[in-house]
């Protein structure tokens, strides 16, 4: 990424995680990566373009690693699950201001990609159904099951942003501790 786009970035994250969407204007996204306007524009098309680009890059992360999950058969079906749950919130984890936004940005104002929102529960929904294929995982509706364990990843994120606003400390020990417990249930659920 070009220098000075990874700085437009940085400053739209910091703002919309501060201020959020609304208002954060493009002049203040200049003024924070201390660029000219013109020079956002070069970059994105306008704010919306910013919001939707930080939704991409973390939708990439995952979908690189579900792929490389996908490729390794070594792995069971089970071991992919528990190994994407841990990315997707050591990543959480790693990036509060950009968790933040997510939340704010794709449950409150539904401002989100197709692409991002579909993704993780896709993936999800993928693992399940090869694990009911290779009976390592017990059968159920797949979508459902993508679901429940999606659902649980959005509500720790919820909680780790809560948490992390109060305490960094308090906040990564919560996600260490979830990625081991959401193991654990995954594994007593879904295979039986």
């Amino acid at each position: 990424m070009p220098e000075k786009k990874q700085v437009i970035y940085k400053a739209a994250v910091k703002l919309f995680a501060r201020d959020g969407y609304y208002a954060t204007t493009t002049d203040k996204i200049a003024r924070e990566a201390e660029v000219a306007v013109g020079t956002v524009y070069n970059y994105f098309e306008n704010k919306k373009d910013i919001l939707d680009y930080i939704f991409l890059r973390e939708f990439n992360k995952r979908k690189e690693f579900y792929q490389s999950l996908q490729i390794d058969e070594n792995l069971s079906s089970l071991d992919k699950i528990n190994l994407l749950v841990e990315k997707h919130l050591q990543e959480t984890a790693h990036n509060p201001l950009i968790t933040k936004i997510i939340l704010e940005e794709r449950l409150t104002a539904g401002r989100c990609p197709t692409a991002f929102q579909e993704g993780l529960p896709l993936f999800l929904k993928e693992i399940f159904s090869q694990g009911m294929t290779q009976k390592s995982l017990c059968q159920c509706d797949s979508r459902l099951a993508a679901l429940f364990v999606f659902g649980c990843l959005e509500a720790v994120m919820a909680e780790f942003v809560r948490l992390w606003q109060e305490s960094e400390e308090e906040g990564q020990d919560f996600i260490a501790n979830a990625i081991e417990e959401l193991k654990r249930v995954i594994k007593r659920v879904f295979t039986g």
